[in-house]
Formats: structure tokens, C-alpha cells, sequence
């Protein structure tokens, strides 16, 4: 919907990204499976399933894989040097795998440059998540390999107290490399995926398709932090309206967190954290629809508002907004 071109490689035996996708096992054709055992071509799996979004399906297949290349040196790599061929008709690839750190897994992590651990809130979660961030460093130590890793809630419900002290706790514990963005439990997403249907294709109105769309501002970002900076270092107002969204940015040396809350997102800061990309710079990007939109930052608890933006309006009640349109 950013319109980058995206290839989604489903790695995971029992094929739910497929199936999410509307691909079932048997209208799947030719799979990932088949590619590493050098059957055929890759090009032969590639699966359009929407504009800008194709898909290298997987079935169970795959779970007998690490057996079949059992003693084979260099197996590890085999995603990676299948994918090499397509890196340049992408902007990009993203590999979905299981969960355990296991031959699947390595693989994925050798072919990426970026790892996302979603985390649910549960304590065993959190724990899977530490254990694989230790594993994983380890393994990229020894093959020489460097991904970047970041962890998102997901499941998160925000209605909830336990989920909500679990969501600060983790910022406590992965600090810079966690997601400011969680994605909240919406029977929406369930029921897209039932559909074979993305969320955002789905119900457009829902949680799912606003805190997706929230996330793939954040992957973007992420991954092309040069071009964020270029974007930043040049901006003449705040905030920056550009056609991904709407960059807030503010400064902020000695906080601990800033938050925004607006009337797009019912005034609840909870809902908008701002990243820290310099010392002093904080910001965040949001997909606004057309119009005026109102906002103030919160620093450390404290509302206040934009100090780089001169467009303000005072409330009937005295209280003074920062205002943002966008056309």
C-alpha cells in the first residue's frame, strides 16, 4: 500500500503465512521446499497475490529438509544464495519462520539484514524472546553475520493491566530495540486472516489496520535510517508532511520518553510513542488521513506543544493545541 515492491517467503512448514494470504496447500504450486533441494528454479514459486506483493509459498514439505541436507557443508546459506537472484527486483524480502532457533530459522537469519521477535505478554514469552536474542548473537558472531534485531508486542491488549505493566517492562528491558509500535488484539486480523485477506484490505477502520500501518511506517524507517536522517537534517517545518505520512518530530535531551496524543489517536498518548534517533531527537511517523488534525507532545508525563510549529489553536476551554493539516 507504501507501494514498495514486496516478496513475502513463507519458511514455515506449516504454511500460515501462505495460508493467510488466500494460498492453500493445494492451489500452491511450486514451493520454497522444492527450490532448496534444488528441484527448481526459485522464480518458479513466485506467487502474485496482490499489487506490489508477491509470495514464495511453503508446505510440510520443508519440515524434512534439514534431514535431506543433513552433512552438507555450507547448508545454512541455501536460503540466501536462492534469494540473491531476486534482491534486486524487491524493495523487500521478508521471510517468515518458526519460532525455535532451529535449521529453518538459521537459514532465514543468514538471508536477512533485519530480525523482527514478536513477543506476546507472557512471561514465557519474554523469555523465548531473551533466550533467541542470546542464541542469535552467538550464531552471527560465529558465521560473521550482522543482523539488526527489534521486538514488537503483538496481542496486546490495551485494556488490560498485566498487559499494560508488561508492555513498560519491556521497554525497560529491550530500551531502543523494542517497536514503539504494539499491535493490539483485534478480532479483525483473525478474521482477515480466515478470509486469506491482509488486515488492511479487510476493515480499514479496525485496530489491526491502524496499528499495521503504523509498523510498516516504523520497518521503512528502520531499514532506510539514512534517507530518515537526510529527511530530518533538511526539514524547514515540524511537523513534515510527506506523502508516507507525517513525521512529529521534537527535542528532548534529558527525557525518558516522549509520547504524542492528538485527536487521531483519542487523545491517549499510550497509543504513540516517539523513537529516540539522536541525543537530543525524537520522532515518529503516522499515516493521517486528510484534514485538520490536533496534537500536543507529552514528555515525561508533561503535555505540552510543539514548539517548532507556529499553527496553534486555543480551545473554548483556554487550552492551547498544535495543529497539523494534511491535504
Amino acid at each position: 500500500m507504501k507501494e514498495k515492491k514486496v516478496l513475502t517467503v513463507d519458511f514455515d512448514p506449516q504454511g500460515h503465512a501462505s495460508l493467510g494470504l488466500g494460498v492453500s496447500e493445494g492451489i500452491a504450486g511450486k514451493t520454497i521446499a522444492e527450490v532448496l533441494l534444488d528441484k527448481i528454479n526459485i522464480s518458479e514459486t513466485i506467487i502474485n497475490v496482490s499489487e506490489n506483493h508477491d509470495l514464495i509459498p511453503s508446505n510440510i514439505l520443508l519440515s524434512s529438509l534439514e534431514l535431506r541436507l543433513a552433512g552438507i557443508s555450507g547448508r545454512e546459506f541455501y536460503l540466501k544464495n536462492h534469494l540473491k537472484p531476486l534482491l534486486d527486483q524487491y524493495d523487500f524480502i521478508i521471510i517468515d519462520c518458526p519460532p525455535q532457533l532451529g535449521f529453518l530459522s538459521v537459514n532465514a537469519v543468514m538471508a536477512a539484514s533485519h530480525a523482527i521477535v514478536p513477543i506476546e505478554p507472557s512471561k514465557f514469552s519474554l523469555d523465548g524472546a531473551q533466550q533467541f536474542y542470546y542464541t542469535l548473537n552467538l550464531l552471527c558472531e560465529k558465521a560473521n553475520h550482522k543482523v539488526e534485531i527489534r521486538h514488537l508486542v503483538s496481542m496486546y491488549d490495551f485494556e488490560s493491566t498485566f498487559a499494560t505493566n508488561f508492555y513498560e517492562e519491556m521497554k525497560k528491558t529491550f530500551n531502543e530495540t523494542l517497536f514503539q509500535t504494539p499491535v493490539r488484539r483485534s478480532r479483525h486480523i483473525q478474521e482477515a486472516s480466515c478470509e486469506g485477506k491482509s488486515v488492511l484490505n479487510y476493515e480499514s477502520e479496525s485496530l489491526g489496520y491502524i496499528d499495521f500501518m503504523s509498523l510498516a511506517h516504523e520497518v521503512t524507517l528502520w531499514v532506510n535510517r539514512n534517507t530518515l536522517m537526510q529527511i530530518l537534517n533538511s526539514a524547514q517545518n515540524n511537523p513534515i508532511v510527506r506523502e508516507d505520512g507525517v513525521y512529529f518530530i521534537t527535542k528532548a535531551k534529558e527525557a525518558k520518553s516522549v509520547q504524542l496524543a492528538g485527536s487521531f489517536n483519542q487523545w491517549n498518548p499510550d497509543r504513540s510513542y516517539l523513537q529516540k534517533i539522536t541525543e537530543d531527537t525524537w520522532f515518529t511517523v503516522l499515516p493521517l488521513q486528510k484534514g485538520t488534525h490536533f496534537y500536543k507532545f507529552v514528555v515525561d508525563d508533561k503535555w505540552t506543544e510543539d514548539p517548532n510549529n507556529p499553527e496553534k489553536q486555543t480551545t473554548l476551554f483556554g487550552v492551547t493545541q498544535s495543529v497539523v493539516t494534511v491535504k
